[in-house]
């Protein structure tokens, strides 16, 4: 019970992080992540040079970071 009610913590969690972020940026992690995806496959898909997807997804986990450790703090 406890495993599934920190599953839905987390999903609520990610939810709110996934909302400050940027469309594009949710774009990159989503298809990253989620859809496993390469860094090739979405720069075809998305028509965006490789090293784009690569800086745009670094500066995304970058900030999901700050707001994880923020979050921490007053929590």
């Amino acid at each position: 019970s406890s495993s599934f009610e920190n599953l839905v913590v987390d999903q609520l969690y990610l939810a709110d992080l996934l909302e400050r972020l940027e469309v594009n940026e949710r774009s990159l992690l989503l298809l990253r992540y989620q859809a496993d995806y390469s860094f090739q496959e979405i720069a075809d898909l998305l028509d965006i040079p490789v090293s784009t997807v690569k800086s745009t997804l670094y500066r995304t986990i970058q900030k999901l970071q700050r707001h994880q450790m923020k979050g921490g703090e007053s929590g």
